[in-house]
Order: structure tokens, then C-alpha cells, then sequence
């Protein structure tokens, strides 16, 4: 159990930097000149496919960044279904230093990017044509630590601190509830129960993948390269693993519809994707 608490400390410190670093962003594009820039770009016609792009980079910590922005309203929900889709994780670093082809990598990259951006339009076409995205200040407000005296280093260093130290907590305690279902459940009867029929591994995995952990990818990949689980499983799995962004997002229960949207439509296109895959992989 001490490994299951040190493992979600190192996984809670590693998404460290992406947190300060989102803060901190927050605070200088309070200015209208970086916001009206900022909403121009994440808010126009592109913006799923370089969502999508954005996503591809096998980096746990990201995900957390793109939920506090779309908390922040700075992301459509298309948006954010398109990044988290096309994410992947630590799962490609699996899969390529366990010495999976490169092509079957490339491949997998490859149909989550379009996947991702086809899925990104749709959402935002079908159900969010009239949202509004643009920054309006902080959603959290810090009167208690400060935030009403003036000085620059404490808007921008003592501000995204206070506030990534919060989110750090919530990350630690949900890395902890998970880490230690994990351990208690054994990654071979989870991997087991993947294995256990081929027609339902997709929707088993995208069950796996919702877990708001860096290691639900870990153990998809792991799996896959162990020949667990089939390739149609992998992508399904991958698709609903967005990291700790999930847990994150569904932390704001201002708009818990919008929240619950997310999970679900993650999921549903995920599964969607993997009995597709089925058919021809």
C-alpha cells in the first residue's frame, strides 16, 4: 500500500507543472489584449484539429491542463472530447518501448487524431453551436490568499501557486482511491476480465479508460503488447483515458450537465470506435 501512495504522490507531482504553468497563463491573459487573441484562436473553425493535435503528445499532465481550460470557458466541448479522444498518454511510451511495430503505433495515432477531430466537429455542430467560449476572469476567486493586495509576483507566482497546490490535493487523494483499487483488484484480473471475451473488450476498456488515472493507460498499453486485449480494444481504451482531466472537470459542479455530457459522450464514441475497428482491424 506505501507503493500505491508513492506512486500517486510521483503521478499527482509530475501533473505539477502543467497546473502552475495553466495558472499562470490565466493570470497574464487577464489583460483584453491576450484574451481577444486567446479567444480568437481556441475559439475558431480549426480549433478541433489543433485540440486533436494537441493532444497527441504522450504527456499525462496535459489533459489537466486542457480541463482547467475548458473550466475557464476557453475550450468548446467539442474541443476538449477532440483532445481527450485523440490522448493517449503514457500508453504510446508502452507501446513503443515494449517494442511494438512503429506502424501499429503510427496507426493508432493516426485514427484517434482524425477520429478525434471528426467526433470534435460533430459535438460541437450537433449540441454546442451556440456556446460561448471566451475567458471572463478566474473561475476561483482568492481573496484568503492574497489576491486583493497588488504586486507582480504575487499575481503571477503566488496566485498560480495557491491555486495548483488545491488542484495537487484533489489530484494526490483521487490517484490514491484509484491506485489502491487497482491494488486491491490486481492488474491481472482486470487484464483478465479484458481478455475474457474478444467482443467485449472495446466496451471493458473504455470502462478501464474512464478511470482518472495515468496508469489506466499504462495498463491498456501493457496489455495490448501481452496480446490481452486486440487493437480495437486498445483505441477504444485510449479514447475514454483522458488522465486525471476527467476527474477534474467533473470537480466543477457549476456545470455538472455539461460535465456528465462530456463523460458520456467520451465514452459512447469511444465504444463507438472500437466495435468500428473491429470490423476491419
Amino acid at each position: 500500500m506505501w507503493d500505491v501512495l508513492l506512486d500517486a504522490l510521483l503521478d499527482s507531482l509530475k501533473i505539477f507543472p502543467f497546473l502552475f504553468l495553466i495558472y499562470l497563463v490565466l493570470e497574464i491573459i487577464e489583460s483584453r489584449k491576450y484574451t481577444e487573441k486567446l479567444e480568437k484562436f481556441l475559439s475558431g473553425k480549426a480549433a478541433p484539429v489543433v485540440g486533436a493535435a494537441a493532444g497527441i503528445v504522450p504527456e499525462c499532465g496535459f489533459s489537466a491542463m486542457y480541463a482547467k481550460l475548458y473550466e475557464n470557458r476557453l475550450i468548446a466541448t467539442g474541443t476538449l472530447i477532440a483532445i481527450f479522444i485523440s490522448a493517449s498518454d503514457e500508453g504510446l511510451i508502452v507501446l513503443l518501448s515494449n517494442g511494438t511495430p512503429i506502424w501499429i503505433t503510427l496507426l493508432l495515432v493516426g485514427i484517434k487524431f482524425v477520429y478525434g477531430i471528426a467526433v470534435g466537429y460533430l459535438v460541437n455542430f450537433l449540441f454546442f453551436r451556440k456556446e460561448k467560449i471566451g475567458y471572463d476572469g478566474p473561475v476561483e476567486n482568492c481573496m484568503e490568499c492574497g489576491e486583493e493586495l497588488e504586486g507582480k509576483w504575487k499575481k503571477y507566482l503566488f496566485h498560480p501557486l495557491f491555486h495548483s497546490l488545491k488542484i495537487l490535493l484533489f489530484i494526490f487523494i483521487v490517484n490514491v482511491a484509484f491506485g489502491a483499487l487497482i491494488f486491491y483488484i490486481g492488474e491481472e484480473k482486470i487484464s483478465g476480465f479484458l481478455a475474457a471475451n474478444l467482443y467485449l473488450q472495446p466496451l471493458a476498456a473504455a470502462l478501464v479508460g474512464l478511470i482518472p488515472n495515468c496508469s489506466a493507460s499504462v495498463l491498456l498499453a501493457q496489455s495490448y503488447t501481452l496480446g490481452m486485449i486486440s487493437f480495437a480494444a486498445l483505441a477504444a481504451g485510449l479514447s475514454a483515458n483522458a488522465g486525471i482531466g476527467l476527474a477534474l472537470i467533473m470537480k466543477n459542479r457549476a456545470q455538472w450537465k455539461k460535465n456528465l455530457f462530456v463523460l458520456g459522450a467520451l465514452f459512447f464514441f469511444s465504444v463507438a470506435l472500437g466495435y468500428l475497428l473491429l470490423l476491419f482491424v
